[in-house]
């Protein structure tokens, strides 16, 4: 019923059970995967060892389905003295009807804002608790070392790392309260574009 940082309120006190849903943080399929894999090279000798051995590459691959998100009106319709944004609205229709393509940004829409609208006065809204789920997210974080044994105690390591190597756009939620100009866009995105970051490592 609760899982917003800080906590929230029922829509409807004397109805608890309207206000059960997924939590915030729930989802349905998460994929984590670590690897680190140094290229073998035991039987290699003079230049050819130079060159080939002491490669390593390493990487963390993430893939996410999309988390739950509430939708809300900016008012207190109910009467009820309401402080936040915790009564929601009437689901007159399907967000996603046939043929519906989610369109990601500014420029389009996620879902069908007519799907949704504000209940009668002094009344509260039918629509579930975190009813609908928003994109899913993934990143794959590589990186490229190549290890110069120096001395039988030094080691030094070039180290080539990639952050979000592929540049994939993770949107962040679209808009989830009614009647504003956003309601149903995405206007931002949940993780930054790719960085690349080059670096001399000594291991003494």
């Amino acid at each position: 019923m609760n899982s917003e940082f800080g906590g929230t309120s029922p829509q409807d006190n004397t109805n608890i059970k309207a206000s059960m849903g997924p939590s915030g943080f729930d989802q349905n399929h998460v994929f984590n995967m670590g690897y680190s894999w140094e290229i073998p090279s035991g039987s290699l000798t003079g230049v050819t060892r130079a060159l080939i051995g002491g490669w390593q590459t390493t990487g963390i691959w993430t893939a996410e389905t999309g988390r739950p998100f509430n939708l809300g009106i900016q008012f207190d319709n109910a009467n009820v003295g309401s402080r936040g944004n915790y009564q929601r609205p009437n689901l007159v229709g399907n967000p996603f009807p046939a043929g519906w393509t989610k369109t990601y940004g500014p420029a389009g829409l996620f879902f069908d804002p007519s799907a949704f609208a504000v209940a009668a006065p002094f009344t509260f809204g039918n629509l579930g608790r975190n009813a609908l789920r928003g994109p899913g997210f993934k990143n794959f974080d590589i990186g490229i070392f190549k290890n110069f044994r120096l001395s039988e105690r030094l080691r030094l390591q070039f180290r080539a790392e990639a952050f979000n190597a592929f540049n994939v756009t993770n949107f962040g939620n679209p808009g989830g309260t009614v009647g504003t100009a956003n309601f149903g866009r995405i206007t931002g995105t949940a993780s930054p574009q790719r960085s690349i970051q080059l670096g001399l490592k000594l291991n003494f």
